[in-house]
């Protein structure tokens, strides 16, 4: 066993190992382990949900040219996904020549069924040449495949078997598969109903393919072309039973009509190739590119060979097409790039000729005609002189002007110290150092010279450069962090980041530029940082590559991870918005929503319109003004809202927007228009922001309804009820909500206030007045400090025509006479009512920070976690690893500290104090004891469980309580052991056992046996006790050992000497002598649980005739 003598031992060495560990590659084999874990047990692989209109959707946007079988196979699979008790398996057989998508068709029915689509373990696919190629196997093919199908569906009946090249697969095999398809068949106890079965064939292409072009000369159209047209479908059936080349021929699975459908794919046309070969650059992170897409869909075979019209291989070789393509363009993007660096090397050589040139030709000292020696007062007379000389208005010489100018430029340079000592060391004339000669030149040249980089048609630039529509874009740190950030909680932000010289923003830029035409129109902020002179703030973003996109909202960045297409560009911008922001209204909650207006305090608005989902304009005008309004969307193509179109009279041919206020049945405000501009919404809502008497939840409410007198056209008064949420104010309430109503004058403003949730405000405006709630009072804001004047309406406030009239004069008298507002107070800050506890916004707070990080981990930055990754898992490791050290070790100068306390340490009555002797504390605040007896045996014996182990206690009627108080004493500390059961043996009644048990410990029972044999007495067994190991059968052994430390004893000096040592042993029966028995117990149960007592093994238990009560 190893110990360390030393307590920090355990933890030096733990760091030594969790160092090796990681620097050998720990984190690697832990994050190997992690995904293993992840996919084995927490990924899952069952059924989706089924949806009919995502499968729709899922064959309208990725099949084309296939409008037979898009109909079909959504009928068939929906119909059978919906059906509970399905009387056979689905079997859907297509046929059609390569490359028309019949694969790529079972791959979207398998990816709207299961959730992992066609990478599920539920969906099986077999190719006739690969899994069963030869024939003289044909027997061991059939069994196999019967068992492979057997299996799947019993442990999972919505299995699906895709069999590809059946027109080639052996008849043999094809019968095997026919006994899983027939009606109400069970094979071996199984029910296969609920199965899918797939057959993918090009038998019967030649048909369809013939029909197709009959059809199109007849010129007829290709979505004219159905299952019955021309008995398309009978034709098949035929020709594949009836082909001797086939599979299928003569194939008892066709003519027991167990196949449901025979789908017939259509040969492609050009319009559909170019469509697959658009998809495929979404697939490949390209930029669309339609010129390029027809380019490599013309470069297909097509027939009949005069007319090609249709495509031979389909779509099978279009990635291979375009890949060609896309090598040769790099080629000459590469070959444009040398282009651009030879032709910048020759304007940099003509431009430095031509500084060196223009300094060369300019010397200020010989342009005065001075010496460099020349003074201060030399040089100024001689400029006077020159400047009248060449001054254009007096010298009417063509040269005059220029000369002019050359005489200033050089009594500037050599009046001003730097510059003429820059000239005199570097032959300089600007305060630049030498390496920058060049800028004085360059303007000189460039009057004569203009480079434009358009000239190369090359899309690198400068700054700002590369194209000048995202320069208005152009964000820096600062402007973001002042104002982007402040905005987003406004509105979302879209950004782009990128960089010269970034080949993949090239690919990028169209679909950039037209989703942020569309996006700007909807009052979406846009931003452009360039890496290159914005590091600061792409590295504030976490932005580590170009290109990249993210969006912004609430100051929070999320990261975009998908192909840079509009529509997910769109999608990204619209997930970005918080959740329910629109409501769903319908003829069921409409009352619900539009009486929530007294909870919210909020006006609500209603969008009428016939697009099943909200449109992004009103999600976008919704988050603008999520603190004001609340919004509400109504689907007018479902049957569920026909009440409220009725209801409210609303026009179905253009979107109508409504608002409510405090009346629910009618609305404040309605606007109806087809184009319904975000200017339109925007200045709709603004006039509509405020309920007509809202009642003041926060100080941003009270700052916009009641603002700060500016000047005095901007002078607003505030009509203030104060009064209570009880049912005692409704009345008042009601009466001032009803006067409220009838205001037309927007100097007046009407709020309330209930004085319980904003006691401050209310103790200041009532203090000069001996009333209590209701009161109505007039004030006006005079600063932001909140100084006010106001004016109390004496009399209070009940809501009568008296309290009506009495108000309304006032307001006239204020309307003439402003000083009637006579008091003048400071208002404390309105208390937030809205505010959430901190609990909820730790907790939003964290789920943001948890968000962030999966989505990182998820996604593309795994290298900038991996720093915070590597400390975590060290941490975890060394934490674990110390805690296991702990719970299986101890030092030895520990256990040496405990064996001394143990024999030193004595309790109230004399024993060892053995309270700290176990690593666990008890449980319990007893200690059970059971009796081994003919009963008990088995169980806690014979049939003990690995590992644990019986403490038995070997006593005597005589003896009984005295030991069992004793030996609870001693091991009471040891019961937080789920391994150690106790137990006590009464020899009077089971001697014979006990003799039996210890015939093989004979070299550990020394117990006088020759004066026991003298006297004749039995060999004396109270106070031993055993620790029986039932699963290895051995036993230690503990036997009394008089300590000699009886304090009642006295002295042996007199009379007869010193007792002898057997004279001892044979006055034990005394009880203090047999309370001595179990002493140094503590100590042996220590060694115990070490593991340093000696064993007794026996080759079985004494059988139950052992321990039966003796006769």
């Amino acid at each position: 066993m190893i110990r360390f003598h030393n307590e920090s031992a355990p933890l030096v060495i733990l760091l030594l190992v969790s160092n090796i560990t990681l620097s050998s590659g720990f984190l690697d084999v832990f994050a190997a382990a992690a995904s293993y874990v992840v996919n084995k047990f927490f990924e899952r692989d069952g059924l989706l949900p089924f949806d009919p209109k995502g499968l729709e959707k899922d064959l309208r946007d990725s099949l084309f040219g296939q409008h037979i079988a898009s109909d079909v196979v959504l009928k068939s699979v929906t119909s059978f996904m919906t059906d509970r008790k399905p009387n056979k398996p689905l079997v859907l057989s297509f046929h059609g020549t390569a490359g028309v998508g019949k694969n790529h068709v079972a791959k979207i029915i398998a990816r709207n069924i299961y959730e992992k689509g066609e990478n599920s373990k539920h969906v099986h696919m077999y190719i006739s040449e690969h899994h069963f190629p030869h024939k003289e196997k044909s027997d061991l093919y059939s069994a196999q495949l019967k068992e492979w199908i057997s299996k799947s569906v019993s442990s999972f009946p919505r299995s699906m078997f895709i069999f590809d090249e059946m027109d080639k697969m052996q008849p043999k095999l094809i019968d095997t598969i026919k006994a899983f398809l027939d009606y109400n068949a069970r094979v071996d106890g199984v029910s296969f109903h609920n199965a899918l079965f797939i057959f993918l064939s090009n038998a019967g292409g030649n048909v369809i393919a013939e029909v197709a072009v009959d059809s199109w000369r007849e010129g007829k159209d290709r979505e004219e072309l159905w299952m019955n047209s021309k008995e398309m479908e009978t034709k098949i059936f035929r020709n594949i039973f009836n082909n001797k080349n086939c599979g299928f021929q003569h194939s008892s699975l066709i003519d027991h009509h167990l196949v449901d459908h025979y789908i017939p794919f259509l040969p492609l046309e050009l319009k559909h190739v170019r469509q697959c070969v658009m998809a495929e650059m979404v697939h490949l992170n390209m930029t669309e590119d339609f010129d390029l897409a027809d380019k490599v869909a013309r470069e297909m075979p097509f027939f009949p060979e005069k007319e090609k019209m249709f495509s031979v291989k389909g779509c099978k070789s279009v990635r291979q097409k375009l890949a060609l393509h896309l090598r040769a363009a790099e080629h000459m993007v590469m070959m444009r790039m040398v282009v651009v660096l030879l032709s910048v090397m020759m304007v940099y050589v003509l431009l430095m000729d031509a500084v060196v040139e223009s300094t060369a030709e300019f010397d200020p000292y010989k342009v005065l005609g001075v010496t460099r020696s020349a003074s201060q007062a030399e040089i100024k007379k001689v400029y006077k002189r020159l400047a009248k000389e060449w001054h254009p208005d007096k010298n009417k010489n063509p040269e005059a002007e220029d000369m002019f100018i050359k005489i200033t430029k050089s009594y500037e340079i050599l009046t001003n110290e730097e510059k003429r000592a820059s000239y005199n060391r570097y032959g300089q004339t600007d305060n630049t150092h030498p390496y920058g000669r060049g800028h004085y030149g360059f303007h000189h040249f460039h009057d004569n010279f203009y480079f434009d980089e358009s000239f190369f048609h090359f899309p690198f630039n400068n700054k700002g450069g590369r194209d000048f529509a995202d320069s208005k874009y152009t964000l820096h740190f600062n402007q973001y962090v002042n104002e982007v950030v402040p905005d987003s909680f406004k509105r979302p932000y879209l950004i782009k980041i990128t960089s010269d010289w970034c080949f993949s923003c090239i690919h990028i830029e169209p679909v950039w530029k037209e989703t942020v035409q569309e996006l700007e129109t909807l009052g979406i902020g846009i931003g452009v940082v360039d890496v290159g002179y914005e590091r600061r703030l792409s590295n504030h973003l976490g932005a580590h590559q170009t290109p990249s996109i993210l969006g912004v909202v609430n100051g929070k960045v999320s990261f975009f991870h998908y192909a840079v297409v509009k529509g997910h560009l769109m999608q990204f911008v619209e997930d970005l918005l918080p959740q329910r922001l629109v409501e769903k209204v319908t003829d069921k909650n409409n009352q619900e929503f539009l009486k929530s207006w007294h909870e919210l305090n909020k006006p609500h608005v209603l969008l009428f319109d016939q697009v099943p989902s909200v449109p992004l304009l009103f999600k976008l005008t919704a988050f603008a003004n999520k603190d004001y309004v609340q919004f509400g969307y109504v689907d007018q193509g479902l049957s569920e809202t026909a009440d409220l179109l009725r209801k409210f009279n609303i026009n179905t041919y253009a979107p109508t927007m409504l608002v409510f206020k405090e009346d629910v049945e009618k609305p404040a405000d309605i606007i109806q228009a087809k184009g319904m501009k975000k200017q339109i919404i925007d200045e709709f809502i603004s006039n509509n922001r405020f309920l007509l008497a809202p009642r003041l939840v926060n100080q941003k409410l009270f700052d916009e309804l009641c603002p700060v007198k500016q000047f005095h056209r901007r002078r607003k008064y505030c009509v203030l009820l104060i009064t209570g949420e009880e049912e005692s104010f409704a009345t008042g309430n009601e009466a001032f909500l009803s006067l409220a109503s009838t205001n037309t004058n927007d100097v007046l403003r009407f709020a309330y206030v209930y004085q319980r949730r904003q006691q401050p405000l209310c103790d200041v405006l009532l203090q000069n007045k001996d009333g209590t709630p209701p009161q109505v009072v007039i004030l006006e804001r005079r600063n932001e400090a909140g100084k006010i004047l106001y004016k109390p309406i004496l009399g209070g406030w009940n809501g009568s025509k008296e309290d009506k009239h009495k108000l309304l004069e006032e307001l006239e008298r204020l309307q003439k006479d402003p000083s009637i507002l006579n008091y003048d107070a400071i208002l404390p800050e309105l208390n937030n009512e809205f505010a959430s506890m901190f609990l909820i916004r730790w907790i939003y707070t964290a789920f943001d920070y948890l968000s962030e990080i999966i989505d990182d981990l998820l996604h593309n930055n795994w290298r900038e976690m991996m720093p915070l990754m590597s400390l975590l898992f060290s941490a975890l490791f060394i934490l674990f690893g110390t805690v296991v050290i702990q719970a299986f070790s101890d030092s030895s100068e520990e256990k040496q500290r405990k064996a001394k306390s143990n024999e030193t340490a004595k309790t109230e009555n004399g024993s060892p104090n053995t309270s700290n002797t176990s690593s666990r504390p008890p449980k319990k605040s007893f200690v059970e004891v059971t009796e081994l007896t003919d009963i008990t045996y088995t169980s806690n014996l014979v049939k003990l469980r690995p590992g644990h182990i019986n403490v038995v206690l070997v006593l005597t009627d005589a003896t009984k309580n005295i030991l069992l108080s004793k030996f609870a004493k001693e091991v009471y500390s040891f019961t937080g052991s789920l391994t150690l059961h106790f137990s006590f043996l009464n020899v009077d009644k089971h001697g014979e056992w006990m003799t039996a048990v210890l015939e093989y410990a004979q070299d550990a029972v020394q117990i006088d046996t020759d004066e026991d044999e003298v006297s004749g007495r039995r060999a004396d067994y109270t106070g031993y006790v055993l620790a029986l190991n039932g699963h290895k059968k051995y036993l230690c052994l503990f036997k009394p050992v008089y300590t000699g430390e009886d304090l009642d004893s006295k002295p042996e000096e007199e009379g007869g000497g010193s007792r002898s040592r057997k004279g001892v042993a044979r006055s034990r029966s005394t009880t203090l002598q047999i309370h001595h028995k179990l002493d140094r117990l503590g100590l042996w149960m220590e060694r115990l649980m070490e593991g340093t007592l000696p064993r007794y093994y026996v080759p079985a238990w004494p059988g139950l005739d052992k321990i039966t009560v003796n006769k």
